[in-house]
């Protein structure tokens, strides 16, 4: 029990320091939620866990001011935190206790305001990991250290040529179903680093899985060796 929940530790940690978007790291927050509760834990231990790194991720980042450091003796510490919502006034207010001074920043920047009004990137020309649904139910889970539009021509090609290289082209070929190549994929985590691109295809497959294991084209054994992630798996 007590290396599952160090487990649970490694991916809370990971989920944080890795730079996702809010809707990649809400995913990831989801699905380990979801491993959690699958194993006979609380999924608010996750929460604490979250709160538990975030309050590390402080001390590590603190500073001493050079003037009105004092206050009855004591000395203040200030730190500066990226506003998350809810969370961060509980931080605020825990940190207090202690003599901490809390100061938030936003995302919201005047650089960030510049850039964002630039041309938006197609998100299919991202690296990462997705999904491809057949019309009869099933879907492949992937990864893709190129961009997604070359990924998915391929799986499409494999179909044109009768080729069973893509395990996606090959339940196709060998079914005979149909599947709408323009409106089949779906985007589950832009990544480009290769481990962790591993494991989020890993969490994936298992989220997948979960409920029912023959929906699910791929071989199943892809994540077997993460010894991490073996652990769920005893």
């Amino acid at each position: 029990m007590s290396q599952k929940l160090a487990a649970l530790g490694s991916f809370v940690n990971r989920s944080i320091d890795i730079p996702l978007s809010k809707d990649d790291r809400e995913m990831e927050i989801k699905i380990i939620k979801q491993i959690a509760q699958d194993h006979n834990f609380d999924p608010n231990i996750v929460n604490k866990l979250i709160q538990k790194k975030l309050l590390r991720n402080l001390a590590n980042n603190s500073y001493l001011p050079t003037t009105n450091t004092s206050v009855g003796g004591n000395t203040e510490r200030f730190f500066s935190l990226m506003f998350n919502g809810d969370i961060s006034y509980k931080i605020q207010k825990i940190c207090s206790r202690h003599n901490i001074k809390i100061a938030f920043k936003s995302k919201n920047t005047l650089s960030n305001f510049f850039i964002n009004n630039k041309d938006k990137i197609d998100p299919l020309l991202n690296p990462g990991v997705y999904q491809l649904a057949c019309g009869c139910g099933k879907i492949y889970i992937g990864r893709t250290k190129r961009n997604f539009k070359t990924r998915f021509s391929e799986h499409c090609r494999c179909v044109g040529l009768n080729n069973t290289e893509s395990l996606f082209a090959k339940h196709i070929l060998e079914t005979g179903h149909q599947t709408d190549f323009k409106n089949n994929h779906k985007i589950l985590h832009v990544e480009s680093n290769n481990a962790i691109l591993n494991n989020l295809e890993a969490l994936e497959i298992i989220r997948s899985t979960k409920d029912d294991p023959d929906r699910i084209i791929n071989s199943q054994t892809s994540f077997l060796d993460n010894r991490i992630l073996s652990l769920f798996f005893q």
